[in-house]
């Protein structure tokens, strides 16, 4: 799994999340995570009952009393647990968190904390205007930057903030596969004038978090990416959004990314490590430069 190099405790505590809060709604004490689990289709009323029975007898949390039991994966209890803290959007059917989202499946995890740790670092380090619009630039073709990009866009949406992530690599767009979402129009159909800002823009499956898909363009995309429109599109969302992150495409022969470089003023450079090469990062950076591209740093992925 990718991670990034760079601890927030989730706000609400988990160990309060998954235990004694009950409550007597239906005549019974239930906890809010069992009534979740029921939410989610994963447990039953009566297997409640047995975990609680469990839970009593061995001790322990109510989450861990339905794992032992084997009621349940570890997977779907912190799913759970993400929909109980509010992360995540109840009205998405299924509710299935995407596998790479390491920030919700696995948030005790090394991933988890390096994705918080990293938006705690671009909080307290760059301004709110600059977090407002800024673009992940993978350093190379073979650098994986929808990890740090989902998950980020995610940590921020984590903290009430209404949140937006752009595929703007129309030749191999990433976001829709890595969310899991639906085929639908995107940033090419704004570019060619066939949709509105209000048309293309996607609910997830996490609270507060919103994508734009690539809608991929093979014929056409350096023309579609180099009209004046799309600064005017960026400015658009950053006028809608608390924080729109772009996931550019990667620096490379072709130059897309430059466009969303230059249209977003600022970025956070990703690099794989042990595979980027020094002279490519030394290329990306003189380009940046020329293109004055305020760069927060740059972040590690396996």
């Amino acid at each position: 799994m990718n991670t990034p190099s760079l601890n927030l405790l989730n706000p609400r505590r988990m160990q309060t999340a998954i235990e004694g809060h009950l409550s007597d709604d239906f005549g019974r004490n239930e906890p809010l995570l069992g009534d979740c689990l029921v939410y989610l289709g994963v447990l039953t009323p009566e297997q409640i009952d047995k975990a609680l029975t469990e839970q009593r007898r061995n001790g322990g949390l109510f989450g861990e009393a339905v794992i032992r039991l084997k009621m349940a994966s570890r997977d779907q209890v912190y799913t759970a647990l993400a929909l109980q803290d509010g992360y995540l959007n109840p009205v998405i059917s299924p509710v299935v968190l995407p596998k790479g989202l390491a920030l919700l499946r696995r948030p005790n995890d090394i991933a988890a904390e390096r994705i918080r740790l990293l938006r705690t670092k671009l909080l307290t380090m760059q301004t709110a205007e600059q977090l407002s619009l800024f673009s992940i630039i993978p350093a190379a073709y073979n650098v994986r930057a929808e990890f740090i990009a989902c998950n980020l866009a995610a940590a921020f949406a984590q903290l009430g903030r209404k949140t937006l992530l752009v595929d703007a690599d129309l030749r191999k767009p990433r976001v829709r596969r890595f969310l899991n979402l639906k085929p639908h129009k995107g940033l090419a159909s704004a570019l060619a004038g066939k949709a509105a800002l209000t048309e293309i823009v996607q609910e997830t499956i996490i609270a507060n978090l919103f994508a734009m898909t690539a809608s991929p363009q093979k014929n056409n995309p350096q023309e579609l990416l180099a009209a004046d429109r799309l600064p005017t599109l960026f400015k658009e969302m950053a006028q809608n959004f608390d924080n729109v992150i772009v996931l550019s495409a990667p620096n490379g022969r072709e130059g897309d990314g430059q466009f969303a470089w230059s249209a977003t003023g600022a970025g956070l450079v990703v690099a794989r490590r042990n595979v980027t090469r020094f002279h490519e990062l030394k290329i990306l950076q003189s380009t940046l430069r020329q293109l004055d591209v305020s760069v927060f740093g740059a972040a590690m992925t396996r």
